[in-house]
């Protein structure tokens, strides 16, 4: 995701120019990125050219995120400034998105999803360990 710079804003914009400000969209956690993501910022991806707009979609998102933490990642900065500049009603750009309030509410989603995954891998873990005690069991 770091390699934000090496992508051409361009190539990206007119997947978003469509998409329309919802004020019924629903935000939800992106793993990946660890930021906040509403249901109307996310292009209709349909195609491998599709990967590239979402990886896009999350070097955005990412650099929100930043914002949010009150620590904006400078190696994103200028992809994120030149996408605003030419995609101005992108509703990402909504300055509610990136406000330094929603800093608590980001980092409890994501500690949540980090406790869940653990939980999981625990699981995970425990039916590797019951899978082998059985094939030893057969095995005898």
């Amino acid at each position: 995701m770091r390699s934000a710079q090496l992508l051409s804003v361009d190539k990206f914009v007119d997947h978003f120019k469509p998409l329309l400000y919802d004020p019924n969209a629903i935000r939800s956690l992106e793993l990946l990125s660890g930021a906040f993501v509403w249901s109307d910022e996310q292009p209709a991806t349909e195609n491998i050219e599709g990967l590239k707009v979402i990886e896009f979609l999350k070097v955005l998102i990412a650099y929100r995120a930043s914002v949010i933490r009150g620590d904006p990642a400078k190696d994103l900065e200028r992809t994120w400034n030149e996408f605003a500049e030419a995609c101005p009603t992108w509703p990402g750009l909504r300055p509610e998105r990136a406000d330094c309030s929603l800093k608590e509410t980001l980092d409890a989603e994501n500690a949540g999803m980090i406790r869940e995954l653990e939980r999981l891998f625990d699981i995970c873990e425990r039916a590797q360990r019951i899978h082998a005690i059985r094939e030893q069991r057969k095995r005898k």
